[in-house]
């Protein structure tokens, strides 16, 4: 699994920049295992699918659900250098704990 792209959609009125990437895999059950160790990270079961939001003490949040393509990602406009390279990582655990 990558991040494909990352497409800023929009700026909160406290200039929180909330944006979307698009993954290469859909999101899966080992990707929330490796948010689960990670940080602070509430999931809410659908059935099948869970929802989850992910949070990084005040650098940012992530949300998403199993199956989709993209996660929703807002932060503050000073960490965004930090947000990026830290789902970059994040997304490259659960690649190696995915068989090829």
């Amino acid at each position: 699994m990558q991040v494909l792209k990352r497409k800023r959609r929009s700026r909160c009125t406290d200039g929180a920049v909330v944006s979307e990437y698009l993954l290469s895999h859909p999101i899966d059950h080992g990707f929330i295992s490796v948010l689960e160790k990670s940080g602070d990270l509430s999931v809410k079961n659908l059935g099948e699918l869970q929802m989850f939001t992910f949070r990084d003490e005040d650098k940012f949040t992530l949300k998403g659900m199993t199956g989709d393509l993209i996660l929703y990602v807002t932060c503050k406009k000073e960490e965004k250098k930090y947000t990026e390279e830290h789902i970059d990582h994040l997304v490259s655990l659960c690649s190696k704990t995915q068989p090829e």
